[in-house]
């Protein structure tokens, strides 16, 4: 039995969110003393019904917002500004300065405080649109992000380079790097100005009779379901801390966004949750991005003898059911935000 987490005090910041709790629950489980720390802006506190940890509301773009940090043995930064593709692209100033002063805050507060643990949370959103097909963690330091997501790649890009900075300026400090895939489950975000490709192709395809999807379909996407990725956090940061970014990625979750559309649709029929298949209209005056994107996930496997287990069907089996369960808070939630 590992025990590695057992008595430390693990902090989560963006802890109430879709991949936080997930990590909240899984530390809980593992014994740690656990603090999740959350603005709610995507963020619930119902997600963490049930998880026996504290939680602290707190904006962690202001450094005098991060005391939760002082005394931790571990910080996981979760916390980021999150939106779908096409929103990314028409607000690329509020992504670079939102998600730059999340990336930078915490981690220099856990500097100054000398904590000894830190993960820095990145994303596949740092690598370059003519990147490898899979593509390995060096890919992410040439040329510069897929245009569609400038601002967002570019803040995750200079967040991963402060963190390597600041594992040179304190060697002993453990400072591990992950850049997730494309990742979903329960409990995430379905406003449909904000939300990523899943939840917002299970919201349409249950509510209206021709589901729309984004661009032309034939752009190539790998999924990671929220738990596999609450875990390779944690398996990252206890065996390859080390200020060298690590993908978390699934191949086994790797599929065009029209095949995407079929599969959830696939699910629903599987469980009756709708009568037939639905049309689809590609809306193609919006950009695809990345033609291709999927992750090597060598250096995984050989930090950690772990790779994501949970496959598509069943991850998306999950997440529908979620938001049928829950459907009338999510859809209040996009009411207000309206």
């Amino acid at each position: 039995m590992n025990t590695f987490w057992a008595g430390k005090r693990c902090v989560v910041t963006g802890g109430a969110g879709m991949i936080g709790h997930q990590l909240c629950r899984l530390l809980v489980e593992a014994g740690a003393d656990v603090v999740a720390v959350d603005n709610l802006s995507r963020g619930r506190m119902s997600n963490l019904n049930g998880i026996d940890c504290e939680f602290v509301y707190a904006d962690l773009t202001n450094i005098h917002n991060c005391n939760a940090i002082k005394g931790a043995d571990a910080v996981f930064n979760l916390a980021a500004n999150v939106t779908g593709m096409h929103y990314n692209r028409l607000h690329h100033a509020e992504m670079f300065r939102s998600n730059m002063l999340l990336q930078m805050v915490p981690l220099w507060a856990a500097y100054m405080w000398n904590v000894p643990l830190f993960l820095q949370c990145s994303t596949v959103c740092v690598y370059p649109h003519d990147m490898s097909y899979p593509v390995a963690e060096m890919e992410g330091h040439h040329g510069s992000p897929e245009p569609t997501n400038a601002g967002y790649g570019w803040a995750k890009r200079m967040g991963e380079k402060f963190a390597v900075w600041v594992k040179q300026a304190r060697p002993e400090m453990g400072i591990a790097i992950t850049r997730f895939s494309n990742c979903f489950g329960p409990a995430d975000y379905f406003d449909p100005e904000t939300s990523h490709v899943i939840p917002a192709l299970i919201r349409r395809t249950l509510k209206d009779d021709v589901v729309k999807v984004y661009g032309t379909g034939n752009q190539v996407r790998e999924f990671l379901y929220s738990e596999d990725a609450a875990l390779g956090a944690m398996k990252v940061l206890e065996h390859y801390p080390v200020g060298q970014p690590v993908n978390i990625g699934n191949p086994d979750n790797r599929i065009s966004v029209r095949d995407l559309a079929y599969e959830i649709q696939r699910v629903m029929l599987y469980h009756y949750w709708i009568p037939q298949t639905k049309p689809l209209h590609f809306d193609t005056s919006i950009e695809d991005g990345y033609p291709r994107r999927g992750s090597h996930i060598a250096r995984l496997r050989a930090a950690t003898g772990w790779q994501p287990t949970t496959g598509l069907f069943e991850g998306l089996e999950k997440t529908i059911r979620w938001y049928l369960d829950n459907k009338e808070l999510v859809e209040r939630e996009i009411q207000c935000s309206q």
